[in-house]
C-alpha cells in the first residue's frame, strides 16, 4: 500500500515528477518570470458606449439603405426609421458598456491578485 510503483509516477499531479532526473525544477523556473500586468482602461465607459452605438448605427444603416436599394420600405414611415436608429444606438450603447466593464473586471481582477 505504502509502496509507489512506477506506473503511479505516470499519474503524477506535480511538472517535477514527469521531468528526467537532470531538468531543473519546473517550478524555480516559474517563480523567476514576472507575471504580465494589465493595463488599466483609459478610455472612459462613456466612450465605450457612444462607440458602441455608432457602430450599432452604422450596420443598422448599412441595413436600410439595403433594403431602400431593393425596395422594400416603399411604405416605411421616417419616425419608424428613426425609433429603429435610436433603439440599436442604445443597444450598442449598453454592449459598448459592457465590453469596457469587462476590460474594466479583468484590470481589477489582475489587481487584487497582488
Amino acid at each position: 500500500m505504502g509502496r509507489k510503483s512506477k506506473d503511479d509516477q505516470l499519474f503524477s499531479n506535480r511538472i517535477d515528477d514527469l521531468l528526467p532526473p537532470d531538468s531543473p525544477n519546473k517550478h524555480k523556473l516559474d517563480e523567476s518570470k514576472d507575471e504580465p500586468t494589465v493595463e488599466r482602461p483609459e478610455v472612459s465607459w462613456w466612450l465605450f458606449g457612444i462607440g458602441g452605438g455608432i457602430v450599432f448605427v452604422l450596420i443598422t444603416s448599412l441595413r436600410l439603405i439595403g433594403a431602400a436599394i431593393r425596395g422594400n420600405l416603399n411604405d416605411t414611415k421616417i419616425d419608424e426609421v428613426l425609433l429603429v436608429a435610436i433603439g440599436s444606438f442604445g443597444v450598442g450603447f449598453v454592449f459598448g458598456v459592457a465590453m469596457w466593464g469587462f476590460q474594466w473586471f479583468k484590470w481589477r481582477n489582475s489587481q487584487s491578485k497582488n
